[in-house]
């Protein structure tokens, strides 16, 4: 196992994701059919916000022969990714940087499309997050979100487990509406299987 940083914010997400290719119950296969949903081309950039290890941006890369950019707070996250695929898609083609999606939007250009996905939290929130990207989208770009959501009303037992309130997370469905009250057109919604 990777040693962890020494800075206590990131213990338990390295930890639990130490042996994960995506930060987020997606599999490869569906990782892919969303990447080709988007129509990147080699002209197209892309920037991942919360990439993690920058699997799915890594992919995209490879998949379209775009060009990105990889946004973490973790520096063991930002290591790993540098390790695993800069110099496999090229450092011409793919950077990564430790920083907030905050900081990074702030100097990016317009792009093409932008990955979040589970990681709108870190930006205030899905409402935040889509304003903040929306800013630095294309005119025409796609954004492929990962957002939670409750299958059910959760159990009193069960939030408090967690530590959370009802209203951390919409349905399924309140996420899409979210996105179009936001001004986005929803062309696609899936759901991640039990499996993933």
């Amino acid at each position: 196992m990777n040693a962890v940083p020494n800075d206590d914010r990131f213990r338990f997400t390295t930890a639990a994701h130490a042996q994960h290719r995506f930060h987020s119950p997606l599999s490869a296969e569906k990782a892919a059919r969303l990447i080709g949903l988007l129509g990147l081309r080699g002209t197209s950039s892309v920037v991942e916000i919360g990439c993690g290890k920058a699997h799915l941006l890594a992919l995209a890369l490879e998949q379209s022969g775009a060009r990105g950019i990889g946004i973490d707070i973790n520096p063991e996250f930002i290591a790993a990714a540098k390790r695993a695929h800069v110099e496999l898609v090229g450092s011409g083609r793919m950077r990564v940087l430790e920083q907030s999606a905050q900081e990074a939007l702030r100097t990016l250009a317009p792009q093409d499309a932008f990955f979040c996905i589970g990681s709108a939290h870190y930006m205030g929130g899905l409402s935040a997050a889509l304003t903040d990207i929306r800013a630095r989208l294309k005119p025409g770009g796609h954004v492929l979100l990962g957002e939670g959501y409750w299958k059910r009303a959760p159990d009193d037992e069960y939030l408090a487990l967690l530590g959370a309130r009802q209203d951390a997370l919409d349905t399924h469905a309140d996420n899409a509406v979210r996105c179009r009250e936001l001004g986005f057109d929803v062309l696609y919604t899936t759901q991640a299987t039990v499996d993933e």
